[in-house]
């Protein structure tokens, strides 16, 4: 235990040497016709109880003077938790707008501006609302993280940026519809994706920074080893990159390259159960942080606070006779 203003100590010599004023002085030199009632034995205990009680206040004293030097002690050890940046880039070219699970059923196709895309189908479960509902429910698990949303196809666009506010993410995410997105998002690009996704990471040097690929088909842009240099530039980046493939009839090995070479992974599935599970095991995987603390000095006021509550009731109880009279 230390003290915060030791110097203030040397005010207990205040208190000691009234204790010791106290404890020697006569305070009962004149007999009255009581004492010769008792016998020996009985007015010297008395004596001796009546003395400790008039010391109580001297006590109450030094009890005083130890809380204002401030008393404190080592804390107990902490630990910060290490918060985690998690973008979310989600693949919103027209395919997604397939049914997802086993309801399997092609959208309807449509030309737009001359590009081949699909179109979104009402009422169906598609592969874009699985992947918005578990990014939620993986946002929803992850509290302390922070999130942020980009969507790509063949270009991309950062729709949230990265913010520890879950309700923003939700809210943002149900403002997407791929049938509003404009026909640049009817390819898909997940290099260029990638590669945008750098920056807006680099922005929060506090923290890991994950990187979640949500896709389901092949991109258009894994020429001349391109995979190879965007998985140097996320390692660079200190970026973790996992792909999820919500279309189990493609298996792209270039993702798998760029996922072992940043030290995620590249995972597919085909159904809402499946996706679920991918969401789980990227939680384990990439588990919250625990940053060591070093104890802190706090205060240790409470002991000799519970002492000093104490020594005045004591005090308050001598009042009612144990006190020298006052002649």
């Amino acid at each position: 235990m230390s003290f915060q203003y030791p110097y203030l100590l040397f005010c207990l010599i205040v208190p000691v040497c009234l204790a010791v004023w106290e404890w020697s002085r006569d305070s009962h030199a004149i007999p009255m016709p009581l004492d010769h009632g008792y016998t020996r034995r009985w007015p010297r205990f008395l004596g001796v109880c009546t003395r400790l009680a008039h010391l109580i206040p001297i006590l109450i004293l030094a009890i005083v003077v130890v809380i204002g030097a401030g008393p404190r002690r080592v804390g107990p050890p902490e630990s910060d938790r290490v918060m985690t940046n998690i973008l979310f880039a989600l693949d919103l070219s027209g395919s997604m707008c397939e049914a997802f699970g086993e309801q399997r059923k092609m959208p309807d196709g449509v030309t737009i501006a001359g590009i081949n895309t699909y179109k979104f189908s009402e009422g169906v479960y598609t592969r874009y609302h699985a992947a918005l509902e578990s990014m939620c429910d993986f946002a929803s698990q992850r509290e302390g993280d922070a999130f942020g949303l980009t969507l790509f196809g063949t270009e991309f666009l950062h729709w949230l940026p990265v913010t520890r506010d879950i309700n923003a993410l939700k809210t943002s995410a149900s403002l997407l519809n791929p049938n509003s997105m404009p026909r640049w998002f009817a390819g898909t690009r997940i290099v260029n994706a990638l590669r945008g996704c750098i920056q807006p990471m680099k922005e929060h040097p506090n923290g890991d920074r994950l990187l979640i690929v949500i896709t389901d088909g092949e991109s258009q842009d894994f020429i001349n080893n391109a995979e190879i240099t965007v998985a140097n530039e996320l390692r660079d980046a200190k970026i973790t990159a996992y792909f999820i493939s919500i279309n189990p009839d493609v298996i792209i090995s270039t993702l798998r390259t760029i996922a072992s070479m940043t030290g995620g992974e590249a995972l597919s599935c085909g159904d809402k159960q499946g996706l679920q599970r991918i969401f789980h095991h990227i939680d384990r995987m990439e588990r919250a942080k625990v940053k060591q603390r070093h104890p802190e000095l706090v205060d240790y006021q409470a002991p000799f606070a519970f002492g000093g509550i104490l020594l005045v009731s004591l005090s308050l109880l001598s009042l009612l006779g144990l006190r020298f009279t006052p002649w």
